[in-house]
């Protein structure tokens, strides 16, 4: 079943990371969205459509790569049932 990711966000040039994780921690899908932020610096809505995950329990997580080194960060995991 589609779902939608929604929020608002402040990224190094409105790019940001998604992924969708099963109860097991396994990644399922993973991509890219743009903040529409009017500014450098200034925060922006982004949204994403998730075409399909098997129904049960999964975790959203959002975050920001690091320029400096590419690990991840200021993520935010949302745990989330599918049905």
């Amino acid at each position: 079943m589609p779902f939608t990711i929604k929020g608002r966000a402040r990224v190094f040039e409105n790019q940001l990371n998604f992924r969708v994780r099963d109860s097991k921690g396994r990644s399922l899908i993973e991509g890219t969205m743009v903040a529409q932020a009017l500014d450098a610096g200034k925060f922006g809505s982004f949204e994403a459509t998730i075409s399909s995950v098997s129904a049960g329990k999964a975790t959203i997580e959002v975050f920001n790569r690091s320029a400096k080194d590419g690990s991840e960060v200021d993520k935010v995991s949302v745990l989330v049932t599918v049905k």
